[in-house]
């Protein structure tokens, strides 16, 4: 997992060059300028999937994980508290994962762990890293 600002963007550029590439095109939205939908990159290796929704209460969150691909997150406008957590250890797996949507689904559970995104933030989700999203500003999970 990173958490950074697209201030210190360049440090991650040698390590993670089709990152960087997508956190660059995710910065050219501003909250006026912004449209949901796909943006293709480079083909199904690099796009965006570009989203805009309102944050729910995190108990009721549904965690997804997956295999093949990172979720690299933009906040363009606002603040959003999202939970994460290792796949190691999810407590109920709801879906598992499967080669045509690559992504596992469990419910969110008491020890997850909180990150708060501002404007201007980015988050990078390795894979195998659970996130309930979208969640509101509750800080503590009960489970």
């Amino acid at each position: 997992m990173i958490l950074d600002t697209m201030d210190h963007l360049e440090q991650y550029r040698d390590a993670y060059p089709k990152v960087c590439c997508a956190l660059q095109a995710m910065q050219a939205y501003t909250a006026e300028s912004y449209t949901r939908g796909r943006m293709n990159i480079d083909g199904d290796s690099l796009f965006l999937l570009l989203n805009e929704y309102e944050t729910a209460n995190p108990v009721e969150a549904e965690m997804e994980a997956h295999r093949q691909y990172l979720d690299v997150m933009y906040m363009v406008d606002g603040s959003e508290r999202i939970y994460v957590k290792s796949t190691v250890w999810p407590k109920s797996i709801t879906r598992p994962c499967d080669s045509v949507d690559d992504a596992l689904l469990a419910d969110s559970d008491s020890d997850s762990t909180a990150i708060l995104l501002q404007t201007g933030s980015f988050f990078i989700l390795f894979p195998r890293t659970l996130i309930a999203q979208p969640v509101g500003e509750l800080t503590e999970l009960q489970g």
